[in-house]
């Protein structure tokens, strides 16, 4: 059976030397983005705070960065490169997600603002509920002013955890949207009945 294609999404404290050198790291992101299964690569920063940088890579697979990060002559350099972009004693963070649809997740990741929203349930017998939520979320999104390319999936590595993903002309566009659109605001407060929301925007670009 094959597998699906997922999305990497890698965050982390960024130190004084990569805010000043925004080429910091570039020979990883070319590693990366010349590898088999890497479909696109992004690097970002959150709009809330930009000194958290975000990484995220589009793969054919989750085994194709597996096989990547198994791979000691390769993936050694890439650990060498991004070590300066990371401040002293930050931890990353890094999860995958498989999207009901991948295009439009990667879409969004290109769009001028992204939406990353974790939901992390509130318990396992929410999750029905959960998908009902999204639904409805989806018919809402559908018509909301600037809003862009959306999709939601699994997070692979927690059972309890799912990512939506939207993209919006601005992150004023999306703030707005919930001020002015009904079907909006009482879907995102339907959803909040089953899950717990951590929400960022980033402002990516493609490598």
């Amino acid at each position: 059976m094959s597998t699906p294609p997922v999305v990497e999404f890698v965050w982390y404290k960024a130190s004084d030397e990569a805010k000043l050198t925004p080429t910091l790291g570039k020979e990883a992101l070319d590693i990366v983005s010349s590898t088999p299964g890497a479909q696109k690569v992004f690097r970002g920063y959150q709009a809330e705070d930009d000194g958290i940088t975000y990484v995220s890579v589009a793969w054919d697979s989750i085994k194709a960065h597996q096989d990547l990060m198994q791979d000691k002559a390769r993936y050694d350099p890439v650990g060498a490169s991004l070590g300066p972009t990371v401040a002293p004693g930050a931890q990353l963070s890094m999860v995958h997600a498989a999207f009901n649809n991948h295009e439009a997740a990667v879409q969004a990741i290109e769009d001028p603002a992204t939406e990353l929203a974790f939901l992390t349930l509130k318990s396992a017998d929410k999750a029905s509920i959960l998908r009902s939520s999204l639904d409805n979320l989806e018919k809402a999104l559908a018509t909301s002013p600037g809003r862009r390319s959306y999709t939601w999936g699994k997070v692979v590595e927690k059972e309890d955890q799912y990512l939506l993903i939207i993209g919006w002309d601005s992150v004023e566009a999306h703030w707005d949207a919930l001020k002015v659109d009904q079907n909006l605001s009482a879907a995102v407060a339907k959803m909040r009945e089953s899950v717990d929301i951590d929400l960022v925007h980033v402002h990516y670009k493609g490598f």
